[in-house]
């Protein structure tokens, strides 16, 4: 071991507290950083499992052709097509859905399963393998072929029951398990199955869609072909895909974008909570070689070279930061199995390498850029100092100059702007959280409960369906817990929408038929706006005389009515689906509402209301051309607002139910509050606010030490100062108000810091970000209330150890102070 390093070693072990200190700050700094970034790592750019990645193009739909606006995932119709033609750049093309809920059936009732049904032969076109068993063939495709499912190795472990060769039972169709994947190639719950297997009306809208390049072509040729393929198409029948376009990408961008903005937000954590961790570093060896400033040029007048004095300090950092580096190393699979621990009830995780390559060259960088920033100081002291003037610096009195003293505190003033900037992260996140929880959804989410049965277990047709529901609401407003009971059916319209099975109006067609075309209906019972608490702007509701025979009819949201009739009354006008529906007159007018399902909230969230149509039951065709009724299980809702609670509204629901349907299996229940909040856009902000207020609880944690530690260092280097004070006839309270001021002086800075900084961080988020949901849905910054608490607490931490470390200054015998060194 070189003299140097073994000098420093003893040097810091003669100084156990100020040595654990330092390692420790670092490591756990480093710790942190290592765990957040190979858990973002994982799950915002898990690498693409496939062994020819390369060759592997993914397909978007565009906004038209030409166009590299992406608009969506792949049209089921254009996909199956491409699937079996022929292509001179392109292997073959395939399909896979991103994942749909299915009931499944046993012994035990019903539950949901995620989906991914398969479109051509995907698994052969990506390369997977199975770990047991077999994939998915192009055979299986077959319209005659045996329904077949390969599961994943997650859901394998959890249903030890579902052995190869056994069966699945999924949206009616009874599936044969013929394959295993290994967990390498994910780690989501899930099963694959052929797409044409299942129901017609149980098949994604959309799918992902993958390419595979010929030996020899280029992506460029690749974009040619399809662009022809395109608009040959649309030459022949401009509507069916809704002139949309096709952009081939090479797989796993649009995934892995490095430019996404909750990536950036991440490595902002990671990034603040190592700087939190290298300052507190500085500041220590800062305080350590002032301390020692005397020492060094003893050693200096008696010959002592500046450079082997200063190589000697400096050797101390790398010292700390290789030490420091190790302990984050050790440390860095039990805080990624924590943060994964908690992640993974929230989504399905990806595995997470604990000491990969680049977690250990993050941490050893870390620790090296550390060794080199706190060992620049040493070095420039001992080339600079004043030997003479330290020497004749009198023992016991002010070992730093106010320099150095203003040093410390511009140290400190920066470590809290930092700690204040990260904590806008959490506020971000818990803001986006609070934003989609709270939207505004235009009905009662939070009391009204809604359930799904399974109708098709009982083989319970529609009309029987609407039945059920008719007397278990008949029964629930006789219910004293209940305030309002209905039940209703969610249709939207095919993907891609197609001209014919648009909605119609008794008038000029709208100007432009964009997103916001009401793509979507709610078949109901008279009562459902009452009973889901949408409020009514003019006319009426869905009334018992809205019967088959009458007169049809049709209540709208005020935002259906101003893109359907602009600048005009709803009232009275008519509207129909698509050229074989039949005029209703719309007789009502409600409140702008989202959609009762999951990604209801989402848009609502973000700000973006569908318009809605509702019409009565008993009025309605048994099927829309261009439509088909969305959600898991298929079938008539039925919803109780309660009177008194949540939990009491669904034992009323649950129990007349079971009154009215004995052995009818029930797939979800609960409030929609609940419901919606159990869908991807929450859990994916939960994930991200979860490794952000992780960062941040550990850079507030860093902070206090930094914090309280320099605070504390630099009250007790001037106990000779305050005792001269005391000597001369100053108060205790005295000194300890004019300590405490100080110290709130340089809190005070850092906070103005901490604040100027997010005012540019808000600025840059609106003019560059606006666009991510994450950073839209947090609002506001610059948020009053959790700003004040952040930096009353700041505040207090600091004029709390500035005033301890000085009362305790001032019980000490002045004499005894004056003396000490």
């Amino acid at each position: 071991m070189p003299t140097a390093i073994r000098d420093a070693i003893r040097a810091l072990r003669r100084s156990p507290a100020f040595t654990i200190t330092a390692v420790g700050s670092l490591g756990v700094s480093i710790a942190l950083a290592c765990a957040v970034a190979a858990v973002a790592r994982s799950v915002f750019s898990e690498p693409v499992p496939y062994p020819d990645a390369e060759s592997l193009l993914e397909l978007w739909e565009t906004s038209e052709p030409g166009s590299d606006q992406l608009a969506d995932y792949m049209q089921p119709g254009r996909l199956q097509a491409w699937s079996q033609a022929e292509w001179r750049t392109l292997e073959a093309v395939a399909g896979v859905s991103m994942g749909m809920p299915l009931v499944e059936r046993d012994g035990d009732g019903a539950r949901r399963v995620n989906a991914f049904p398969v479109l051509g032969d995907w698994f052969g076109l990506v390369g997977a393998e199975a770990e047991r068993g077999r994939v998915l063939l192009p055979e299986d495709q077959l319209a005659d072929a045996p329904p077949a499912a390969v599961l994943s190795a997650r859901l394998a472990e959890e249903r030890s029951e579902l052995a190869l060769g056994g069966t699945i039972h999924l949206a009616g169709v009874t599936f044969t398990v013929v394959g295993v994947m290994p967990r390498a190639f994910t780690d989501e719950t899930g099963v694959w199955v052929p797409a044409p297997s299942l129901p017609e009306d149980r098949r994604p809208p959309a799918y992902s869609g993958v390419a595979k390049l010929r030996r020899g072509q280029t992506l460029e040729a690749a974009g040619t072909e399809l662009e022809q393929r395109v608009r040959a198409a649309l030459a022949t029948d401009p509507d069916r895909y809704g002139g949309m376009g096709v952009l081939a990408k090479p797989i796993g961008t649009q995934a892995s974008r490095p430019d996404q903005p909750v990536i950036w937000l991440l490595i902002g954590v990671v990034g603040a909570v190592l700087l939190l961790g290298v300052s507190n570093l500085t500041q220590l060896f800062l305080v350590r070689a002032q301390g020692r400033a005397q020492g060094l040029a003893v050693r200096m007048a008696l010959g002592g070279s500046r450079w082997r004095v200063g190589q000697r300090l400096a050797t101390e950092g790398l010292v700390v930061g290789l030490a420091a580096s190790g302990l984050g190393l050790a440390l860095t699979p039990w805080a990624i199995r924590a943060v994964a621990a908690y992640l993974d009830g929230q989504r399905p995780l990806p595995s997470v390498p604990g000491r990969d390559a680049a977690t250990v060259g993050l941490a050893l960088g870390v620790g090296l850029l550390a060794a080199v920033l706190v060992g620049l100081e040493p070095m420039r002291r001992a080339a600079t100092v004043d030997v003479q003037a330290l020497l004749q610096r009198r023992a016991g009195g002010s070992l730093s100059t106010p320099r150095e003293r203003r040093t410390r505190d511009a140290l400190v003033a920066l470590q809290i702007a930092t700690a204040l900037i990260l904590a806008t992260g959490t506020t971000i996140a818990a803001s986006a959280y609070r934003t989609m929880s709270e939207a505004d959804m235009g009905y009662d989410a939070r009391d009204v409960v809604q359930a799904e049965p399974d109708y098709a277990l009982l083989e319970i047709g529609p009309r029987e369906q609407w039945e059920i529901a008719a007397r278990v609401v008949e029964r629930l407003e006789r219910d004293p817990t209940v305030a309002g009971a209905s039940a209703w059916q969610m249709y939207g319209q095919d993907y891609p929408p197609r001209p014919e099975g648009d909605v119609k109006v008794d008038g000029p067609p709208p100007a432009e038929r964009d997103r916001w075309w009401p793509g979507w209906h709610l078949r109901v019972l008279p009562g459902a706006l009452e009973a889901l608490g949408i409020g009514l702007v003019r006319g009426r509701t869905i009334a018992d005389g809205d019967r088959r025979g009458t007169a049809p009819v049709a209540v709208v949201s005020e935002q259906a009515a101003r893109l359907l009739w602009p600048g005009e009354s709803a009232l009275g006008r008519q509207l129909r689906f698509g050229e074989q529906g039949t005029w209703r007159t719309v007789v009502g007018v409600t409140e702008d509402v989202a959609r009762l399902d999951h990604l209801g909230r989402y848009g609502a969230a973000a700000g973006q209301l569908t318009p809605q149509i509702f019409v009565p039951m008993a009025q309605a065709p048994e099927q829309l051309p261009g439509w088909r009724e969305f959600g898991c299980c298929l079938g008539v809702r039925i919803g109780a607002r309660s009177g008194e609670s949540a939990p009491a509204g669904q034992a009323a629901l649950l129990r007349e139910l079971a009154a009215v349907a004995p052995g009818l299996p029930i797939v979800e229940v609960g409030t929609l509050q609940d419901l919606q909040m159990k869908s991807y856009m929450p859990n994916a902000i939960t994930t991200t606010g979860v490794l952000i207020g992780v960062g941040t609880m550990v850079a507030a944690v860093l902070s206090i030490v930094g914090i309280v530690g320099v605070v504390v260092e630099g009250l007790g280097r001037r106990t000779r100062e305050i005792g001269l004070r005391m000597a001369l006839g100053a108060s205790g309270p005295g000194l300890v108000r004019v300590v405490a001021r100080e110290a709130l002086l340089t809190a005070t800075i850092g906070l103005t810091l901490g604040l100027i900084g997010i005012v540019v961080l808000d600025a840059g988020v609106d003019r560059y970000v606006s666009y991510s949901l994450l950073l839209r849905m947090g609002g506001e910054l610059l948020d009053p209330a959790l700003l004040g608490v952040g930096s009353g607490a700041v505040l207090l931490l600091t004029a709390a150890a500035s005033v301890v470390t000085a009362a305790r200054a001032t019980r000490l015998d002045p004499a005894v102070a004056l003396r000490s060194d």
